[in-house]
């Protein structure tokens, strides 16, 4: 099971990406007693963004006015978006899996955010990204949204009703939200 850790950040916030990094990682290190002195960004080939001593795995996303980064010691995939109306049925017939665009013309589009957030997390997760086969896969059943694809878990976080945030790992554990959104 992994222990994920996501803080937060307003987009805002003079610190530079290094330093909010920095700072979420000291959080998880003393969080799970783990031992990270080198907070070197890295990006595979990709472009998932990995820590250079691979002691904790992360994921980054941003959205509005909201910056995030998950750590977990297992891979991670973290999504942020900001709820916006404009757009998103089509967007959802290009890039969604025809059991997802079914599910949104049938609700109204209503969870079409909390469709894309999990599917990003999850593309984060494996390190696919949106370009490779983001409509291959579905995050829904008849019965809405599924709580895991592929063996990974998915887990929507209530934080800000106009944001959508969504976390994928392995098998999530504990979750802890960190609200860094205050300045210091």
């Amino acid at each position: 099971m992994s222990e994920v850790v996501v803080s937060l950040f307003h987009v805002r916030d003079e610190r530079t990406v290094q330093s909010r990094i920095e700072e979420a990682v000291e959080d998880y290190s003393r969080t799970y007693k783990t031992e990270d002195s080198q907070v070197k960004l890295l990006y595979e080939s990709g472009g998932k963004p990995y820590l250079e001593s691979r002691a904790v795995e992360l994921s980054i996303s941003h959205s509005g006015e909201l910056w995030g980064c998950a750590l977990s010691k297992e891979s991670v995939g973290l999504d942020i978006q900001l709820i916006r109306e404009k757009g998103v049925c089509s967007v959802a017939k290009r890039f969604f899996h025809p059991e997802e665009y079914r599910y949104l013309q049938e609700t109204g589009f209503s969870d079409f955010f909390s469709l894309w957030t999990a599917k990003e997390s999850y593309v984060k997760f494996t390190g696919e990204g949106i370009t490779d086969g983001f409509s291959a896969f579905s995050v829904v059943d008849s019965q809405g949204l599924l709580s895991s694809v592929n063996g990974a878990e998915l887990k929507l976080i209530p934080f800000l009703p106009e944001y959508r945030i969504c976390v994928c790992a392995e098998r999530i554990g504990s979750l802890i939200i960190r609200d860094k959104r205050e300045k210091r």
